[in-house]
């Protein structure tokens, strides 16, 4: 599919862009000085019009949505989505409230789509082209949200999706466990329904602390094909983020990581191109 002499080809995305100024920060810098190719917006992000401005910086950073179901306040309007809703009126606080209310069959799935829709229609109408899609914690690989996210894309034409198995060892952790058999369960959802998904991904294993170690591992073990790591870089602490008992998120690293002279070298001496979503759109897909 990709142009290229070469046989490995890396998408660096960063997730959250339009979270916080720090974050959006962040995600300017690993891209300026460093090897952040793609980004993903979050159309719920507090700093969402920052986010806008801030991509006429950018023209070669492709941008992609980030679906989101927590930690933010919701897009479309409170009375269309209450089963998303917390007791405060935002979207659930984080992954595991969720999951608990997922789980336990509070959430209404036309909730789901009502609220992404709104989100796409938020970006859409910004004039920005959509070249990929993934989901903040990665919810939109739950049972029945992967079958609206692939809906959704269709109508939208947005070719990538991410699959989020991670192609690299998984740690015994419940949590990742589970995250990888959904995300197994995805990946051949998306490849059956014909839309675009790289031939592996990374990051799980190192979400919020991917230091220039992990990252150098991972480059060392990047495959054939396209592959995606993910990463989470800011200039700030998220509120919140630094005293998690099951994931602390360490953008700082990861930014320091991200602008590593060393990880550079390492991608020229392994021969590896990076790229982005938008030059790897199928003709014709562009939207």
């Amino acid at each position: 599919m990709p142009l290229s002499t070469k046989s490995i080809l890396l998408v660096v995305n960063a997730d959250d862009f339009g979270m916080t100024t720090g974050v959006n920060q962040g995600i300017i810098r690993a891209h300026q000085l460093g090897v952040v190719t793609s980004t993903s917006l979050m159309a719920a992000g507090e700093a969402f019009e920052e986010a806008i401005q801030l991509r006429a910086e950018v023209p070669e950073l492709s941008i992609g949505i980030h679906l989101t179901l927590t930690g933010c306040q919701p897009v479309a309007p409170p009375g269309k989505i209450a089963s998303l809703l917390s007791p405060s009126g935002a979207l659930y606080s984080d992954h595991i409230t969720f999951l608990k209310a997922y789980l336990t069959g509070k959430i209404n799935l036309n909730h789901v789509i009502t609220e992404f829709r709104a989100q796409l229609d938020k970006i859409k109408k910004r004039g920005i082209p959509i070249s990929h899609l993934d989901g903040h914690q990665h919810l939109h690989v739950l049972p029945g949200i992967i079958d609206i996210t692939l809906s959704l894309a269709k109508e939208y034409q947005i070719p990538w999706i991410r699959h989020s198995y991670d192609s690299d060892r998984i740690p015994f952790n419940p949590g990742l466990r589970g995250l990888r058999m959904c995300a197994s369960f995805a990946r051949k959802k998306i490849l059956k329904s014909g839309l675009n998904t790289p031939d592996h991904f990374w990051g799980t294993a190192y979400s919020g602390t991917l230091t220039e170690e992990a990252l150098l591992k991972i480059i060392s073990r990047l495959r054939d094909g396209i592959n995606e790591v993910m990463c989470h870089p800011g200039e700030e602490i998220v509120k919140g983020e630094d005293d998690r008992p099951n994931r602390k998120i360490d953008r700082l690293s990861e930014l320091e990581a991200l602008v590593s002279p060393t990880v550079k070298n390492a991608l020229n001496q392994s021969h590896i191109e990076l790229t982005n979503y938008s030059a790897l759109l199928p003709v014709g897909t562009r939207n």
